[in-house]
């Protein structure tokens, strides 16, 4: 486990505050539209968000499916910024390049007053959650090889009879967090070897998305909630480190 430091070149690709809500009456989709008209000027994408259902049926003893879409609520989006306004809550994304976490919550939250005031009285939060998708990249040796243990607390293992080679992985583990009463989701897979093998630049690319979350929040008032996340966000920077070596680290300062 790496100590928690500062990286000036965090591997970021997107950091996500999700709140998903249970409203005490059906939220009015046109005045979440409406919405786009306060925000335009840093938010000038505006789409619809539609959920598709495809249902099997048998009509005359014979097979056949029925599909059906709704609107769910709206997307807005800026160059580094997409917001969703739902109409069971809301997510706010930062893209790359990511700022640090005061800025990506001072955007969220102003988005989710805004949001708060259109929806009206909640009943309580089916869902809280802090998740942050990060990308490394593994420098690997002229003979395209790499240790994964020298970068990562817990890497996939192979067993010595299949050798030392490895191409691809993936694993995902749920994990409790009981101070929190919240889980956290670790994943970790591999993507695509990038660069120019010629010049010996080549790395190999490691996704670690940690998704940190709690179900089924009633009891919580709005400054509750966002103490609450400032506490997911704390115990993500805990797993997120967990999850490294200081070499990884040194890679990152």
């Amino acid at each position: 486990m790496a100590g928690l430091t500062h990286l000036n070149k965090a591997p970021i690709k997107e950091a996500i505050i999700a709140i998903n809500v249970k409203p005490e009456t059906p939220i009015d989709l046109e005045k979440v539209k409406a919405i786009h008209q306060q925000i335009a000027s840093s938010y000038p994408d505006v789409s619809p968000i539609y959920m598709s259902e495809i249902k099997l049926r048998v009509r005359n003893s014979l097979p056949g499916t029925e599909s059906d879409s709704s609107l769910r609520g709206y997307m807005f989006k800026s160059a580094d910024y997409i917001i969703q306004m739902k109409v069971d809550g809301f997510i706010a994304s930062k893209l790359a390049p990511y700022n640090g976490w005061d800025s990506f919550k001072e955007e969220a939250f102003k988005l989710w007053q805004i949001y708060a005031a259109v929806i009206g009285e909640i009943e309580g939060y089916s869902r809280l959650a802090v998740r942050y998708i990060n990308s490394f990249e593994i420098p690997m040796t002229e003979k395209l090889q790499f240790k994964l243990e020298e970068y990562f607390a817990e890497p996939p293992h192979i067993p010595e009879e299949l050798g030392d080679r490895l191409s691809e992985f993936f694993s995902r583990v749920v994990i409790p967090v009981p101070d929190l009463n919240a889980k956290v989701v670790l994943v970790q897979a591999s993507g695509l070897a990038v660069g120019d093998s010629d010049k010996n630049k080549v790395a190999f690319p490691v996704i670690v998305d940690i998704d940190v979350y709690r179900n089924s929040v009633a009891s919580f008032n709005e400054e509750e909630v966002w103490e609450y996340i400032e506490k997911l966000r704390f115990f993500k920077n805990k797993a997120f480190f967990s999850s490294i070596t200081d070499k990884t680290v040194e890679l990152l300062k």
